[in-house]
């Protein structure tokens, strides 16, 4: 039987999917990455990316260690990048693509604090055995509690610097318990992300509150 979708994305011209456990393995693939670089609960990695799997993967992968996800618009200014990955004091960051990685590397160039810098494919993703599967889920749950930091996002379009607003779990997890009572949702629906992830409406309404 097969294993039930929970994302679908283009490649190549085609709509592909990932099951619930190809999801949760990458989430694991990520999460010991960044374990191996030394994050961990309190620690902050920066996102450049626009909207695919891999953006979900990665913030699940931050919040399975307690770690806060900062994530960036593709479209930001070197000036900008730099500051907000200065000001969150990140230790580590993500990127889509080499083009990307490149103003990444322009925009953070003399950064010490920062610990990697990759683009998701230079992540090698191995399948893992359903015992340290098993072993990695039921270690989730305690890497962090609903008033712990979440993501910090940066706000756009206003006078200044950018602002960093600071979201718990809890924050996101009273939107998306007002969501469920206010839109009858199941495993039967899809729903169609186009709005940049890095904005919090599409990252709640759009990822959090279907995924839940």
């Amino acid at each position: 039987q097969p294993q039930k979708a929970v994302l679908g994305f283009k490649k190549n011209g085609t709509y592909q999917t990932l099951s619930w456990q190809e999801l949760t393995l990458q989430v694991q693939c990520f999460a010991n990455f960044l374990k191996s670089k030394g994050i961990q609960k309190g620690s902050h990695v920066a996102l450049l990316s626009e909207n695919r799997p891999e953006w979900v993967v990665a913030d699940l992968a931050v919040m399975a260690l307690g770690a806060s996800l900062v994530p960036l618009y593709p479209q930001s200014s070197e000036q900008d990048i730099r500051y907000i990955v200065q000001h969150s004091n990140c230790s580590g960051i993500f990127v889509s693509q080499a083009p990307l990685k490149e103003k990444m590397e322009k925009a953070c160039e003399g950064l010490s604090k920062i610990k990697f810098l990759v683009t998701f494919q230079e992540l090698s993703c191995q399948s893992s055995d359903e015992k340290t599967l098993d072993h990695f889920l039921k270690h989730l749950p305690a890497a962090a509690s609903p008033g712990d930091e979440a993501s910090v996002i940066y706000t756009s379009g206003t006078t200044g610097p950018p602002k960093g607003v600071v979201l718990t779990h809890q924050n996101f997890l009273a939107n998306i318990a007002s969501c469920i009572t206010a839109i009858p949702m199941d495993e039967n629906d899809r729903t169609l992300s186009f709005i940049p992830l890095s904005h919090v409406f599409e990252r709640t309404a759009g990822y959090y509150f279907p995924l839940t």
